[in-house]
């Protein structure tokens, strides 16, 4: 196995999660839009949601900000080739350090979804204690997921990241990044500062090491510090599925 190989296998999940781990995008009180965050669609049983980082609701509540983009927004949903969908639902919070967010989508919101894919919560996500070195990141830049004004569509390029050295803290799992120092090929460039990732996913890439098996999700990303993108355990999903 060597690094290339690793490259082609995240490139390979990020393909299959196009539809899944979407860019959500705020509307400000001028109609103005701005990719903000990132988002992961989720399936329980006939039950659908999306799950994202908790600040990210949060930064849409707050009143008074000096920021005008976390002004209260009006959020939507970035879909492929398609325009934005509003997203509309119910949501459980878990608070700090979790700091994820599950979304209970409205029946507006899921019409807009028919092309998107939804993650099986029973079966893609990892079980409790999983750990792998090995890990995909997925998520939307601010400034790679451009919003088109008047078509209300947004340009999808994803930051698809692979790593060897991820590991478990508690409830969280870390993955090092130094987004000065990214290989892209045979290159070493930087991406750019990461604001826009919280919310996206992180994988644990099985089927690099275990041919056949599944890569699931291992976590919701909340924050990039310090080198490190830090994840919330996906099972805090399953907890907060009971509160809705």
């Amino acid at each position: 196995m060597t690094t290339k190989n690793l490259d082609e296998a995240a490139l390979r999940l990020g393909r299959r999660m196009y539809r899944t781990v979407l860019p959500i995008i705020g509307a400000d009180d001028r109609g103005r839009h701005d990719a903000i965050a990132s988002g992961i669609l989720i399936a329980f049983g006939e039950r659908r949601f999306l799950a994202t980082a908790k600040h990210v609701l949060d930064h849409n509540d707050e009143k008074g900000s000096s920021d005008p983009l976390w002004e209260p927004t009006t959020l939507y949903l970035g879909i492929p080739r398609r325009a934005h969908v509003r997203l509309l639902g119910e949501a459980a919070k878990a608070k700090d350090p979790a700091d994820v967010a599950l979304v209970e989508l409205s029946e507006e919101t899921m019409s807009g979804l028919e092309d998107c894919r939804f993650l099986d919560g029973e079966q893609e996500i990892s079980a409790p204690g999983m750990t792998s070195k090995f890990a995909v990141a997925m998520g939307y830049q601010n400034r790679s997921a451009k919003p088109n004004e008047a078509q209300k569509t947004v340009k999808h390029e994803p930051l698809i990241f692979s790593n060897s050295g991820s590991r478990r803290d508690g409830i969280h799992i870390l993955m090092p990044l130094d987004w000065k120092k990214v290989r892209d090929g045979a290159q070493i460039r930087s991406i750019g500062k990461l604001p826009g990732i919280s919310g996206g996913g992180l994988f644990w890439l099985r089927s690099f090491t275990e041919r056949g098996s599944p890569d699931v999700l291992a976590g919701v990303m909340i924050e990039h510090k310090d080198k490190t993108l830090k994840a919330t355990d996906g099972n805090v999903l399953r907890r907060l599925l009971q509160e809705l």
